[in-house]
């Protein structure tokens, strides 16, 4: 028998090699635990410190000796120390749940020294932790008696790669515990309501105090205001809202504050709007330096005296250093202080002949940054003497009596220039009385500068002109003849009310007007022609009040009642007579 030689391939080596190579590479590793997530394939239990689960852990044992016994558990941790604490606070929840008292969390911690792991820890040796906490007299006479630990081992390859613990312990608690830990509970009841008694107390006393400074506050407010002296007045006022406004929101404010307002007798909860009404309440009063006729060369102008008064709870009140603004046709200004009675003069220095017109102006700052103004103007006539040489007319001088009327709430007396109107709560009535036949017409100037004819106005009076002497005239008035009122829109700011007076038919004026009534017109084009008419009208002359006499009227609710009505008067053979008032919203 003949036996050849077997020769293999190369790749027959390659393979006998690299199963050679993960041969030995298994036997390397072999015993090694594997990367990744740990798998127990055998889990195995023990019990401390005797091997035995105690009886204990699933019957609680009755009150002896006299004592109680609690039972605590704890999760499972991967240490005996933490273990055994986790079972502690659970034994003292327990007993506090047995005294009625809440626990959310256990602020009371404990360390333990550690042996051996097979072994439980004694709990002489236990040491509590520095926190002090409201737990503390429920836990103080609480002891450890007994200590169990289930070791849970996982197993890989029967080695111990992970362990657990769970501990049981049992404590012993004094049976006068319960009975001592409500007395605890009671005393603390008590303390805490004496300290919220105090604390009430302390803070009646506070709120009380700063309500008091408000009324303080408010007194010298008014005291200012008995003075005349408008700024510090308001400023007390403001500075009592704003800090009445900071107590307000304390909800025991709303328990103290009636009694105080009944004690002291002053709402503290409206101070804005009494400030707002003292505000309102301010007239600017022309005294003098009106409706003067000067002949060049025979002296200076009479002064333009005005006075600011606040008309309070029944009482006038001059206001004192108050700045007064006078205002000349040219727009120069002069700053001039209300003295001791309230009174600011100007004297005006003219040189030049025609008819001068002149404002005072008095400006306060009012709520939401918003300005509160009065004012009061003044025409003064200027003749040169070679005028006044000239042939009088042996006309009788021209007269009416005139009264602009208002009505707030019912109560109805004579408008003033500065006076202040509400938009569609407050009403006004224009009442004339000429002494000579003549015509009349009557202009209202509204806030955006636009004027408008009262009279003669089919919507207003069904009379027109000419009109006979002595007969009397209201606007409005309705188709039977009978008086009623106006009421204004919420178009706010200041407006004027013109009447002119003369013995001929005023075709001038008639034309502007008809110019002005023409529908298709802008805005600004009227507000032109509006102030055209206007000038015209301030040409005409004022007419001066010589007298006052007594008129009777009928209120809305058709009372009659008396207000003193001013003859106006001019030698010329037409004039005009004008008040101005604040419409506000």
């Amino acid at each position: 028998m003949i036996i050849g030689k077997c020769k293999l391939p190369i790749s027959c080596y390659f393979l006998i090699l690299l199963t050679f190579y993960l041969f030995l590479a298994g036997c390397a590793t072999r015993g090694q635990i594997p990367k990744g997530k740990l798998i127990c394939d055998q889990t195995e239990e023990r019990w401390l410190p005797d091997g035995q689960r105690p009886l204990w852990i699933d019957k609680t044992p009755g009150a002896k000796s006299g004592f109680m016994f609690f039972i605590g558990q704890s999760n499972s941790y991967s240490n005996e120390r933490d273990a055994r604490g986790s079972a502690y606070q659970d034994a003292v929840k327990n007993f506090a749940a047995y005294c009625g008292v809440k626990v959310k969390v256990m602020d009371q911690y404990l360390s333990f020294s550690q042996r051996a792991s097979s072994e439980v820890a004694d709990p002489n040796i236990i040491e509590k932790g520095k926190i002090s906490h409201r737990y503390q007299a429920l836990v103080s006479r609480i002891k450890p008696i007994e200590w169990a630990m289930k070791v849970t081992a996982c197993l890989y390859q029967k080695r111990n790669i992970k362990s657990s613990y769970l501990a049981y312990v049992q404590v012993s608690v004094p049976e006068d515990e319960d009975k001592r830990v409500q007395e605890y509970k009671r005393r603390k009841k008590k303390f805490e309501l004496e300290m919220d008694e105090k604390r009430q107390e302390a803070a009646a006393k506070e709120m009380e105090a700063r309500l008091l400074s408000v009324f303080e506050k408010s007194k010298r407010a008014y005291a200012s205001l008995a003075g005349g002296f408008l700024f510090p007045a308001l400023d007390a006022l403001a500075n009592a809202e704003a800090l009445h406004a900071k107590i307000a929101k304390d909800y025991s404010y709303h328990l103290l504050y009636p009694q105080l307002r009944e004690k002291y007798g002053f709402p503290c909860d409206d101070l804005h709007l009494q400030a707002r009404h003292i505000l309102e309440s301010i007239c600017l009063e022309k005294v003098e330096g009106d409706n003067q006729t000067l002949i060049i060369g025979q002296g200076p102008p009479n002064p333009l005296t005005l006075r600011a008064v606040l008309v309070h709870k029944g009482h006038t009140i001059p206001l004192k250093n108050i700045p007064i603004i006078f205002k000349d046709s040219e727009e120069n200004t002069i700053e001039v202080q209300t003295d001791l009675n309230g009174i600011a003069s100007y004297k005006p220095n003219i040189s030049q002949p025609g008819l001068h017109q002149f404002q005072g102006l008095l400006t306060l700052n009012g709520e939401d940054g918003q300005n509160i103004q009065r004012t009061a103007s003044f025409a003064l006539k200027i003749d040169s003497p070679k005028s006044v040489s000239e042939d009088k007319s042996t006309k009788e001088d021209l007269s009416l009596v005139v009264t602009f009327l208002y009505d707030k709430g019912g109560k109805v007396e004579k408008m003033y220039d500065g006076l202040t109107l509400r938009s569609e709560r407050d009403y006004y009535q224009i009442y004339f009385r000429p002494l000579q036949d003549c015509y009349v017409y009557i202009f209202q100037v509204d806030s955006h500068g636009i004027i408008s004819r009262l009279f003669p106005n089919p919507e207003f009076s069904p009379r027109d002109n000419p009109l006979s002497a002595g007969n009397s005239y209201y606007v409005p008035t309705t188709e039977k003849g009978e008086a009623t009122w106006l009421y204004l829109d919420r178009n706010t700011g200041e407006e004027r009310i013109y009447l002119l007076a003369s013995r001929e038919e005023d075709n001038e004026i008639d034309s502007l007007f008809a110019r002005l009534s023409r529908d298709g017109k802008s805005h600004q084009w009227k507000k032109r022609m509006s102030r055209q008419i206007e000038q015209a009208i301030n040409t005409r002359g004022p007419g001066g009040v010589v007298d006052e006499l007594k008129v009777e009227h009928n209120a809305r609710d058709k009372r009659i009642f008396e207000l003193i009505g001013d003859l106006v008067e001019s030698s010329d053979q037409e004039f005009f007579y004008t008040i101005s008032f604040n419409h506000v919203d």
